[in-house]
């Protein structure tokens, strides 16, 4: 991340999943952050997913918004790297998505200028609701002008809550959950997707949604990370082999086990590259890790047959650009292949 933005400004915090009223008021308060929580759908309802239908009154220009953002854009890997549930549109849908200006909800109805609400996250009866007939400003898929709204940035918004993230201050580039959706053509206002804190947040309640996807870059703001990410560590024992024979070296890379980092903790980290420097030749090999659950070693790396020599070798992960990991400390080990005449 760019070093010229204040650190430990944007702290990650998982977000309360009692109530999800989601609402927009005509001015950004960046001064409230969300309360630590816990997660709201269960891993049997996130396998079954989520399933949402139309009001009668939802226009075509709406449904496509809508659609893109909780069929697309939410379940983006991308973006929202989580386990946390999917949406799917099916016509007799357990969930609703509305167009109107009142919705019965009366934190949303007694709040001028809202823009979008939704209550009854983390069950299958949820509720969203876009306002048909905003005041003060346009929707920008009507009319692409200055100062209008995108309804596809309220909806992810909404979908967050649905989701089970609250309210969070922090600028644009790191999340959709501020109280306000912004004016065209302020910083955000056409993002329909979660942004990294939005994602850390969800990969701190529901897990990864794959091993070898990317951690949210957002992560560096919890307790004990690095200014990259969360801490890695890197496992790997020296080894005696017979005279004459290949020698097989496993190993682990994983996410160091902090009880801040929630169930992201001791997870095996999949698809990265773990180097091997040889003396004084870096990067003389490499291996890459696998999408093994568990504590499991999850890399190996086989050398070639030698004979009464021991090879000293370290090995290392360095994490990429974009990444919300920490490089692995250095982890010296050694092969000793024993002279022919030591009977195996």
């Amino acid at each position: 991340m760019s070093g010229q933005r204040p650190q430990r400004r944007r702290r990650v915090e998982v977000s309360v999943g009692l109530v999800l009223i989601g609402l927009f008021v005509p001015t950004i308060v960046l001064a409230h952050q969300p309360t630590p929580g816990t997660k709201i759908w269960s891993t049997t309802e996130v396998a079954a997913g989520s399933t949402f239908k139309w009001a009668a009154n939802v226009p075509s220009w709406l449904k496509t918004s809508v659609s893109d953002v909780l069929e697309t854009e939410w379940g983006d890997i991308g973006s929202n790297n989580s386990q946390d549930i999917r949406f799917a549109y099916d016509a007799s849908g357990s969930a609703t998505v509305y167009f109107q200006d009142t919705t019965g909800v009366t934190a949303c109805d007694s709040v001028t200028g809202w823009q979008g609400c939704a209550n009854g996250g983390g069950t299958v009866g949820w509720h969203m609701w876009i306002r048909a007939n905003p005041t003060y400003y346009d929707w920008c898929e009507l009319s692409n002008t200055t100062g209008c709204r995108l309804a596809a940035r309220v909806a992810i918004h909404e979908a967050g809550h649905v989701g089970g993230i609250q309210h969070y201050s922090a600028s644009e580039s790191y999340t959709v959950m501020t109280t306000a959706a912004p004016a065209n053509p302020s910083s955000g206002w056409s993002t329909s997707h979660l942004q990294p804190c939005d994602e850390a947040r969800l990969q701190l309640l529901y897990d990864p949604a794959t091993l070898s996807g990317a951690y949210s870059t957002c992560l560096d703001d919890l307790a004990n990370s690095g200014p990259n990410g969360l801490v890695t560590d890197l496992s790997v024992p020296s080894y005696t082999v017979c005279a004459n024979v290949s020698a097989t070296v496993t190993g682990r890379l994983n996410v160091h086990d902090y009880d801040d980092y929630l169930v992201l903790g001791n997870n095996n980290v999949a698809g990265r590259t773990v180097w091997i420097d040889r003396g004084a030749t870096p990067k003389y090999t490499s291996a890459t890790t696998t999408g093994v659950n568990g504590t499991s070693n999850n890399w190996s790396k086989t050398f070639a047959a030698a004979s009464n020599i021991t090879i000293n070798y370290v090995a290392h992960y360095d994490r990429p650009s974009g990444e919300g990991l920490e490089s692995s400390p250095d982890r010296a080990f050694s092969v000793t292949w024993l002279s022919p005449q030591v009977g195996c």
